[in-house]
């Protein structure tokens, strides 16, 4: 990240790997070892390789990143009455209850058009709206 060769720092630096995402689906992804100036460098270089070189498009900061990365990723959940063996849990019910389906939605006013099994049957209701007045515009 600094751009410092090993020879220009009075310290022995740190050595770290990164994982290198292909640059095509083709290509396969690569794990180098590459030498930084402190700690912190290192953290940054195994961030820009993981999320990318603009960090202004990263999914959370480099202090979220650290305790991502430092965080022991195999934890156990926190100890409940669930996961511990006891005899009464907390969530015994957690289902609803059952209640009987009711439909209660309304057709649309302008549904889909009818289907009629002949061209007569069609134009027989049509003359009965028109007769009764009902659809009329």
């Amino acid at each position: 990240m600094c751009g410092l060769p090993s020879w220009a720092v009075s310290r022995g630096g740190v050595f770290t790997k990164l994982h290198i995402k292909a640059a095509n689906r083709f290509g396969r992804d690569r794990r180098i070892t590459v030498w930084c100036c402190t700690e912190s460098c290192a953290l940054q270089s195994r961030a820009v390789a993981q999320m990318g070189p603009a960090s202004h498009k990263w999914p959370m900061t480099l202090a979220e990143f650290a305790s991502w990365e430092g965080s022991n990723r195999y934890e156990t959940p926190a100890q409940t009455r669930i996961n511990t063996g006891a005899a009464e849990a907390d969530f015994q019910e957690v289902g609803l209850p059952y209640t009987e389906a009711k439909n209660v939605t309304k057709p649309l006013p302008n549904g889909r058009p009818r289907k009629f099994p002949s061209t007569a049957a069609r134009m027989r209701a049509y003359r009965q709206r028109h007769r009764s007045g009902v659809g009329v515009q």
